[in-house]
Parts: structure tokens; C-alpha cells; sequence
């Protein structure tokens, strides 16, 4: 064989074994490792799968607010109620009706399900609620979002392709390698603080004066513009009307809630945004049947918040037990009868 020829074997050989390791993590991604692909929501499915399957299970939807600010174990509900929190950072109406969507499609169905409305994601100025390509994303969830996406499909395949590039930085997190990676692009957090009941409590017990204000400013820059003169999304009031009606089909209670904010990431919010989201909660306690639990204007403390809006470590706790005192002991024990 000549030198030529087997240099031309030996390339086609390797171009073969990469294209075989390529087509092999696209189905891992794609059939059995949900916590590679997205590990916010893959890492709580596995968890919540390994456990016993409690009497009765309230599943909570919600944003990084309600990632970080409501624990399970805190909500101490009746009767064998237990909760356990599926939140992802960056959640609004449609991504917590994927969840509810692939929860089911898991084989995970909840006896209630408690939602949290994040009032800048009602916006149509948000881009919460406009679904990009992700590599996050299965191939079953590019149908739950078809109404949602824009170039959905196409984008999705270009991740497939090449799914070491777009997933190599929960890949080399995993492996133990994130030393290797810029610290914003490491995703060893998700797995590190998060705890049992899928409770991801914010990093620090408590923070200073100049981070909680570089918090403050960076919160302002994402949301206030969101928060003038809001308008309530097209694409949000579809989300939770196809939410309603999935829950209804299943047998599953809806419960919509509100996280606390501190005293001044409401002044962002003027009195005809205000009003709009009021308006916007009394349709959807009457489409729910249930009346919305409200946190926004408890009277917490700038010092009980991150940024703001991000609860720290003792206000989560508190507030997670006296949401359950106030508003979900008598819901689980009303709906069980």
C-alpha cells in the first residue's frame, strides 16, 4: 500500500471514528442523559426518579426567584403532601409549560402543580417568552414549542450535529473539568448547591452592602424596562391557558403565585403596571379556580434579598413556611377531601 493511500485511509478512519463519537453523544443528549443536555431540569428528574414516589406531589414551576427562594422541606405540608421545586433560572409561562410537559411525558404526574407568575416575563417587552434554538431542548419539545420558536427546528439540528460544542461546557463540568473553563461558562454549581427536594439556595448567607447594590443595578438594567407601562404578552396568556387545560386533562391542581420583592425593586413597577398585573392575577385565579398567592408586597427587608428580588438563605425558609401556612395548607388539604 502506498505511503498516499494510507495516509487517505488513516484520515477517513478518524473523520469515521469522530463522526461515530458525534453521533453517539447526539443520542445520549437526546435519549438518556437529560442532565447533560439540560442540567437544571435532567438533574432534578433524576433525583426526584431515585426517591419514593411521595402519597401526593406538588411539582413547583417557577424562575431562578423560586429556584432559590422556596424550599421543600420548609413548606412542611399536610398529610403526606410533599413538594419539590423544578424551577429553572430564566422561567416564564412557556418554559414552565415545557416542564409540566416533560414532567408528564417523564412519567412524573403531579397531584398539583404551583406556578410562579414572574411579572416582568408577562411583558411583551421581555424575550422570556420568544424561544430560541437551544441545545436544551429534545426532540419531542421542539413539537411543545412549535407555536413559541422562531427557526426552532434548524437550529435545534445544527446542535445535534455538532453536540460537543454545544454542550461542552456541562460536558467538561461533569467530568470534573471546569477548572478549564472561564468561570461564567462552568456549570458545576447546578449540582454542587443544589439541595435535596431540588432547593438551590443563593450561593451566600448573607451579602454586603456593594454586592447587594451591583445587584440591585444589574437587576434594574434587566427588568425595569420590562416593568414601564407593562402589557401583558400574547405568547404568556397562550402559555398558561395551554397550561390550565394540560393540568385539567391530567387531574392536576393549579396553583399560580407571586415571589416577594424588596421594597425597592418595586418602585420600578409604576401604579398602571401595577394594575395591569392585578388585573392579569384575578383572570387566572378565576381560569385556576384557586386564588393567586400574592408574595410581591410582603413586607421583607432590602437585607432578606440578593439583588433585589433573589431571596437569601433565612428569608427563603421563612417565607417558604409561611406561604405554606397562608396559602397551600388549606389548598392540598381542601383538594385531597
Amino acid at each position: 500500500m502506498s505511503r498516499r493511500r494510507a495516509a487517505r485511509r488513516a484520515v477517513l478512519w478518524a473523520l469515521a471514528a469522530v463522526g461515530s463519537l458525534q453521533l453517539g453523544l447526539s443520542v445520549a443528549l437526546e435519549r438518556f442523559k437529560p442532565e447533560w443536555r439540560d442540567p437544571e431540569y435532567g438533574l432534578r428528574l433524576r433525583d426526584f426518579q431515585s426517591m419514593p414516589r411521595p402519597p401526593k406531589l406538588v411539582a413547583i414551576l417557577g424562575s431562578s426567584r423560586t429556584q432559590m427562594g422556596l424550599n421543600p422541606a420548609a413548606l412542611d405540608l399536610p398529610g403526606g403532601v410533599e413538594a419539590y421545586n423544578f424551577a429553572q433560572s430564566g422561567s416564564g409561562p412557556v418554559q414552565e409549560l415545557l416542564t409540566l410537559r416533560r414532567l408528564l411525558a417523564a412519567g412524573v404526574r403531579p397531584d398539583y402543580v404551583l406556578v410562579e407568575v414572574l411579572p416582568p416575563a408577562l411583558s411583551a417587552a421581555s424575550p422570556v417568552n420568544r424561544v430560541t434554538a437551544s441545545e436544551r431542548y429534545d426532540w419531542r419539545d421542539l413539537g411543545y414549542l412549535d407555536a413559541y420558536g422562531d427557526a426552532l427546528p434548524a437550529g435545534w439540528l445544527r446542535s445535534r450535529l455538532s453536540p460537543w460544542s454545544a454542550s461542552r461546557s456541562v460536558l467538561l463540568s461533569r467530568a470534573g473539568l471546569g477548572f478549564l473553563l472561564p468561570t461564567p461558562a462552568r456549570r458545576d454549581f447546578l449540582w454542587k448547591q443544589t439541595r435535596p427536594g431540588g432547593w438551590m439556595p443563593y450561593f451566600f448567607e448573607a451579602v454586603d452592602d456593594d454586592r447587594r447594590e451591583n445587584g440591585l443595578r444589574q437587576a434594574h438594567a434587566e427588568y425595569a424596562g420590562c416593568l414601564s407601562d407593562l402589557r401583558i404578552d400574547p405568547a404568556a396568556r397562550k402559555a398558561y391557558a395551554e397550561l390550565l387545560d394540560l393540568a385539567a386533562a391530567h387531574g392536576v391542581g393549579v396553583k399560580f403565585f407571586v415571589m416577594p420583592e424588596s421594597p425597592r425593586f418595586r418602585t420600578w413597577s409604576g401604579p398602571a403596571t401595577r394594575d395591569t398585573v392585578v388585573a392579569y392575577l384575578g383572570k387566572l385565579a378565576h381560569a385556576s379556580g384557586q386564588p393567586v398567592a400574592d408574595l410581591s408586597a410582603w413586607e421583607l427587608s432590602e437585607s432578606d434579598f440578593a439583588d433585589g428580588h433573589h431571596l437569601l438563605r433565612h428569608a427563603a425558609d421563612a417565607t417558604s413556611r409561611r406561604l405554606a401556612r397562608e396559602h397551600l395548607d388549606a389548598w392540598v388539604t381542601t383538594r385531597r377531601q
